[in-house]
């Protein structure tokens, strides 16, 4: 089960609005931006009959860094959100 922050995530930056919703669109561009090729190459290697394992932990620590820099734009309780 996802956390309510994860699962909300797109409403809060849609209602909070300004600087944190530009950020956290860039930022799930560039999340799509490096997992896209990262799980192609991921089915590559696996399509040679090798292990994807090291560098699937790889990817997989770029998307969770990704997704704490991303969920630390939540705006602490007591800012307004502009809608």
């Amino acid at each position: 089960m996802r956390k309510p922050e994860v699962r909300n995530f797109p409403a809060i930056m849609r209602d909070t609005g300004g600087w944190r919703y530009d950020l956290a669109k860039q930022g799930v561009d560039d999340l799509a931006a490096f997992m896209e090729p990262g799980l192609a190459a991921l089915l590559a290697i696996s399509a040679r009959g090798r292990s994807p394992a090291p560098a699937a932990t790889a990817l997989w620590h770029e998307f969770v860094s990704a997704r704490t820099a991303l969920l630390a734009l939540i705006p602490p309780l007591g800012i307004k959100r502009t809608a």
